[in-house]
């Protein structure tokens, strides 16, 4: 029995040596199941989403203070962005964005004055109207695969975070009668935001190396701008402006 027990362990041995010795299998890919996500790195697609901008601005005036509050919201419909980078160890993903897109909401203006005599009451006026937007985008970010077993359902799942500067532009048209008199008010407000964006999808390999996939993204914007400084009326004079926008995205694509 010694022996028997001896010779399997020797056997064994000498089995594991021999496996040690031999070079590395060489991957086939040509294989239909490859699916490498390793080299060169793209995707784009079209994001339809909804967005709320909120803009505020409060400034002193010769006789109290001002604070002018601007709204957006409406369906951004196409939005299209192009991403380039590369792979790192089927691991994670690294590029630079660029995104351009276009979309059509409403757009409410506030106005509310408060006068520094205290027998006056505030003051406030509104209006609504229709509105359009085009904006770009500009961006850095990452996409991490955390699923490696390529026999996984879930291996097609990704986690993305980005974040950089977008460029946008609203165009709004108000429509009213005064005194029974018909008028037009048209104007273009711009905005400039920084962002950081946060999303989770899922891909569907069609071949080697190309995949379809879709995910749900989330995307937060803020800016802010004090101005502090001396005017002919005022000893100093104070204008603080704040940019805030949250947006919520399907998106399908293409990725390579």
């Amino acid at each position: 029995m010694k022996n028997i027990i001896l010779a399997t362990i020797l056997l064994c041995t000498s089995f594991a040596c021999a496996q040690f010795g031999q070079p590395k299998a060489k991957i086939d890919k040509n294989d239909y199941y490859y699916h490498s996500r390793t080299g060169f790195y793209f995707t784009t697609g079209l994001t339809f989403g909804h967005t709320s901008l909120h803009h505020s601005r409060v400034y002193e005036e010769y006789s109290g203070e001002s604070q002018d509050d601007k709204d957006y919201t409406g369906w951004h419909t196409p939005y299209t962005e192009v991403r380039i980078g590369g792979y790192y160890e089927d691991l994670a993903s690294i590029y630079g964005a660029i995104g351009i897109g276009w979309g059509s909401g409403d757009y409410k203006y506030t106005h509310n004055y408060r006068s520094s005599r205290k027998d006056s009451d505030p003051i406030e006026s509104s209006s609504k109207a229709s509105a359009s937007d085009f904006n770009i985008l500009l961006g850095l970010g990452a996409e991490f695969y955390p699923v490696r077993n390529k026999e996984s359902v879930l291996y097609g799942l990704f986690l993305g975070f980005g974040g950089g500067y977008t460029i946008e532009g609203v165009t709004y048209e108000e429509e009213h009668d005064d005194d029974y008199r018909y008028k037009k008010n048209t104007g273009t407000q711009g905005y400039h935001r920084f962002f950081a964006r946060a999303e989770a999808g899922y891909d569907w390999w069609f071949s080697k190396r190309w995949r379809l996939g879709a995910s749900f993204n989330y995307t937060f914007g803020i800016n802010s701008d004090d101005h502090d400084e001396k005017s002919q009326y005022m000893s100093s004079y104070k204008d603080e402006e704040s940019i805030s926008s949250h947006t919520f995205g399907l998106t399908l694509r293409i990725a390579r």
